[in-house]
């Protein structure tokens, strides 16, 4: 009997320190998570950009829709970006049909060729060479069509497919338009742009500038935008 208790005992006694390690084990699994989670909060909360302190200008960028619309949307995006692409193919026909195509709502393009694409910048300076001749727009849809190639000599076949005059174009894509695109960067850094596509969607204000109210980044589906424009408050 007495040898029977005492197997009993250990027995049991292996049982507690066992459930006992399961249980220091699954408090410092739960621990570690929390200050997991409470780091990857701290570092979204410290890379989440600021909206700009001052209103930002129009001035020299291609514009699209009712150019008095109180509502302005800014579009940053590089035209090697994948999604990029995807809000151009996917949302940008819905904010166009119903919100720019109605006068509500004005859209502003910003260059913003970010340096791990090589094709990059040279794509954003046959945009800027095409708004010279009023086509940037056109220029916009040609590049972001599915299987659109960048590479130089696509670029100028690109500016025949729009019907853009050749010879101003294939000047112009030498290296004309360099000087555009670098301003862009240097204003997009400034604005703390640094990935793309970004969006500032805001009021329009005197002399062309806009006073951001909300920023959107990525390529969030229509719904984002609709709620984005629906909440400005005009001046």
């Amino acid at each position: 009997m007495t040898e029977t208790r005492v197997g009993l005992t250990s027995r049991w006694r292996v049982i507690f320190e066992v459930v006992t390690t399961l249980i220091m084990v699954a408090a410092a699994i739960a621990v570690l998570v929390h200050i997991f989670r409470g780091r990857q909060e701290v570092g979204n909360q410290a890379a989440a950009p600021r909206l700009p302190s001052s209103p930002v200008s129009l001035a020299g960028a291609p514009r699209l829709g009712n150019l008095s619309a109180p509502v302005v949307l800014i579009e940053y995006a590089d035209f090697e970006c994948a999604f990029c692409a995807k809000f151009a193919r996917e949302t940008w026909p819905s904010v166009k049909r119903e919100y720019v195509e109605t006068g509500r709502v004005q859209v502003a393009f910003s260059h913003v060729p970010l340096a791990k694409h090589t094709m990059a910048q040279k794509a954003a300076e046959a945009a800027a060479c095409a708004n010279r001749q009023g086509s940037f727009w056109r220029m916009y849809d040609q590049l972001f069509l599915p299987g659109a190639l960048l590479d130089f000599d696509s670029l100028r076949a690109h500016g025949t497919a729009i019907g853009l005059d050749e010879k101003a174009y294939f000047s112009c894509l030498e290296g004309g338009s360099r000087e555009e695109v670098e301003q862009d960067l240097k204003v997009a850094a400034e604005l703390q742009v640094t990935g793309t596509p970004a969006f500032f969607v805001g009021s329009l204000g005197p002399g062309g500038y806009v006073t951001v109210q909300s920023r959107i980044a990525g390529a969030r589906p229509f719904k984002d935008f609709k709620s984005a424009f629906d909440a400005v408050v005009r001046p």
